[in-house]
This record gives structure tokens, sequence and C-alpha cells, in this order.
């Protein structure tokens, strides 16, 4: 079982990771582990689950993903479909948040040859690369970044240390993963036939990195005094408030509008059951000018109805009215909300601008070098899309045609052909990034 404990505030606890925490989940296949978090807290409030694949892809790949999903929202967890673990700093609905724990379990690039091969893990370590790189800037100050990989070979030349030095990440402990801490979690392949399959977890580890203290690492062609990286720190913090507070207040409006709406509802019968007595009363006075005992008693029992409902119509107008005062209070206050976090928007935008000003000369000069680089990387994955296909096609004729030498001959040569042709893509794409860092520096 998972070791789970609650503190004496009442924060729960799944091994590493408490419900006072902000935590942002990256790839999380089937969604069962950010399940097992929400699942152990009692409430997914804090919690921020993703996968790379589109809702209706995930669906189809994994047996139990739209379950998890429908119990996750329950739990009242966000989760996000398509999220790219390599662009999400760009997210629309991540870029302006910052996590305590930003967790990544096993990650892999896909199946695209045998894991000792050289392509493959240098494809694992572009993607780690990506990954740390756009974690590091969704980070709070204090927060860790968790990464839970296989150790041993071929999974120790990933050098995820190596990676993460690279982005001012230095590792802070280095435990073993249990996959029976989280109750409920299933590891997937992700990828292929079998991606509905569990992989083993022998050997598993979690890396957990934190920010290097000192000055922490900004791009050469923008460097930040400490008292402007304290302002954008405030002005982030400020900004994620009035968020917060626009939120809050979205939802105020929106039980207010609930509300209105049910009391309009019942405004509405009140009046319809006034307007029937009033007729029944009418009628009863046309019929007779003569009253008996019995019916002089049934007018007066009318009557009475007829003001209790009067009453009772007063009250809902009454509470019509102050709700429709609330109503424009919470709008006025979202409207306030709203202008603030605009405002808070053009100081960070502003800040940021600031402090990345380019020559005309050398913006001109970065621009070209970067539609270069753009082309050649296009092309690059170009000639490594075809690469792949190539290699997919060669290890299924290689399977269904292992007798024939001459065949495998003929991929053979074909197979080199196609990576000295890699290769001169690849140098061209080094020499580009070259002369691109070159001008940054």
């Amino acid at each position: 079982m998972g070791r789970q404990r609650r503190s004496a505030r009442g924060v729960q606890w799944l091994n590493h990771y408490s419900s006072a925490q902000s935590i942002l989940v990256v790839g999380d296949g089937d969604m069962s582990f950010s399940l097992a978090l929400a699942a152990a807290f009692g409430s997914g409030e804090n919690l921020v689950a993703t996968s790379l694949d589109s809702y209706d892809t995930l669906t189809s790949k994994y047996g139990k993903a739209e379950s998890n999903v429908t119990e996750l929202e329950r739990l009242g967890a966000t989760v996000f479909h398509g999220v790219d673990a390599k662009m999400m700093k760009r997210h629309p609905c991540l870029k302006m948040r910052r996590f305590d724990r930003i967790v990544f379990n096993f990650p892999h690039a896909g199946f695209i040859g045998h894991e000792e091969q050289d392509h493959m893990i240098k494809a694992h370590q572009l993607l780690v690369r990506r990954f740390f790189r756009n974690a590091s800037h969704l980070l709070r100050p204090d927060g860790e970044i968790h990464v839970s990989h296989k150790t041993g070979q071929p999974y120790d030349r990933w050098k995820i240390e190596e990676l993460a030095s690279e982005f001012s990440l230095v590792i802070s402990e280095k435990v073993n993963f249990w996959k029976e801490d989280y109750p409920g979690y299933n590891q997937k392949r992700g990828d292929g036939k079998w991606c509905d399959e569990e992989f083993p977890l022998c050997n598993g580890c979690t890396f957990k990195f934190h920010v290097e203290c000192g000055e922490p690492e900004e791009p050469r062609s923008r460097k930040f005094t400490t008292a402007q990286r304290e302002s954008l720190h405030r002005l982030q913090d400020s900004l994620d408030a009035a968020t917060k507070l626009h939120q809050e207040k979205e939802q105020q409006l929106l039980l207010s509008q609930k509300q209105l709406i049910s009391i309009s509802e019942s405004l509405r019968s009140c009046e319809h059951a006034r307007s029937t007595l009033e007729t029944r009363l009418k009628e009863e006075q046309r019929r007779s000018r003569k009253l008996t005992t019995a019916q002089r008693e049934r007018l007066h029992s009318l009557q009475e109805s007829l003001d209790v409902v009067t009453k009772l119509h007063q009250k809902k107008e009454q509470q019509l009215l102050l709700s429709q005062k609330q109503l424009i209070s919470i709008s006025e206050t979202l409207r306030s909300c709203e202008h603030a976090h605009s405002t808070l928007k053009s100081r960070l935008e502003e800040e940021q601008h600031r402090n990345r000003k380019f020559t005309t000369e050398q913006r001109q000069s970065l621009h070209s070098l970067q539609e270069s680089l753009d082309v050649v990387t296009k092309l690059h994955e170009e000639k490594k899309r075809q690469l792949l296909l190539f290699r997919q096609e060669l290890i299924s004729t290689s399977e269904s045609l292992c007798s024939s030498e001459h065949v495998r001959n003929t991929l053979q040569s074909r197979l080199e052909e196609e990576q000295r042709c890699s290769r001169k893509f690849k140098f061209l794409f080094g020499s580009m990034i070259i002369l691109f860092l070159k001008f940054c520096i």
C-alpha cells in the first residue's frame, strides 16, 4: 500500500506529495497516477493532469482512461489533453501558472528501434532536455521537478542529471520508485499496438531536482538584475492572485445567475397561482350576489389563500431584487479583477520587453538565422521521418523475408545511404545551431 499519512493540520500525504502542494503531472498515460494522488488527497483541486494525446485518442488507446478522467474531474482536478512536454510552457492554460511539484514518470520518445541504439538514446535525451527547459519556467522558486526513470544499461546513458544541469537544476535526492506506493497506478507502454500493456518497473528510481542556489540561469539575450527579477516575481504573484480571484468571482457570478433563474421560476409560479386565485374569486363573486353561509366561508378561504400567495409573491420579489443587486456587485468586482489582470499582464510583458532590446541589425540577423534554422530543422525532421518510416519498413520486411539474403543486402545498402544523408543533414543542422549560439553570445 502507498505510504499515506495526515499531518496535524489535515494535509494529506502520499509518499513525496501532499494536498498542500500545487502539482503538475506530465504525460500521464491513462491518468492513473494522477487519480492515485487525487484519491489519496480526497480532492484533486491542487492537481493538474496532462496527456500528450487528445481525449478521443486517449480513450481509444487505454481501456480505463475515460473512467479515470471522469473520476479526476469529479474530485475537482484540472485535466488538459494535447499537452506536449517539449512545449508546455507555451500552453495557454499553463504559461501563467507556477507549481510546487512537476512530475514526469518514465519519459519515452517512442518505439523507433532498440533501446540501446544511439539514435534512440539521442531521441530520449532530446525529449528530457526540452522537458527540463519548459518545466524550469513553470516551477516555483522552492519547487521540485521529479523524473521517474529506470536505472542500469542502457538507461544510464540518458544522463538525466547532466541534462538537468544545463538548466541550473541540481539533484537533491534519488529514491527507489515502488508502484505499490501509488494504489491504482498502471504504467503503460503508450505507443504501438501494445500501448495499453504494462512494462516492467525493475530498478526504477525517482530523481528529485531543484533550482540551483544563487543566480538562476537566464538566456544570454535577456539578463535581469536582482531588483528586476524580484519585481517580475512580485508581478507574477500578483497576477496569479488576480487570476485566482477572477476565477472565484466567475464562479460566484455563475452561482448567482443560477439562483436568479431559480427565484425567477418561483416568482413566475407564484404569479400564476395568484392570477388563478384571482380568477376563481371573481367567478365566485359574479356567480351570485347572494351568498349562503357555506359560500361565504369558501369565499373567505379563497381570500386568505390569495393573501398568502400575495405575501409570498412580494417576498420572492424582494429576494429577486437582492439577487440582482448582488449580481451587479459581483459583475463590478469581476470587471475590476479583469482590469487588474490585464494591467498586471501588461506590466509583466513590458518588464520582459524592456530587458530584451536588440538593435535593428541584430534583430534582422537573428530573424535570418532563425528562419534558416527553421528551414534546416524542418528538412532534418522530414529526413528523420523518412528514415523512421524506412526503418520500420526494414524491420517488417526483415521479419517476413529473413530467408532472403539478397533482399537483406539490398535493404542494408539503402539504409546506409539514408544514414549518410541523415548525417549530412545533422551536420548542417549542427552548424546552424553553432552559428545561432555564436550570435547569441
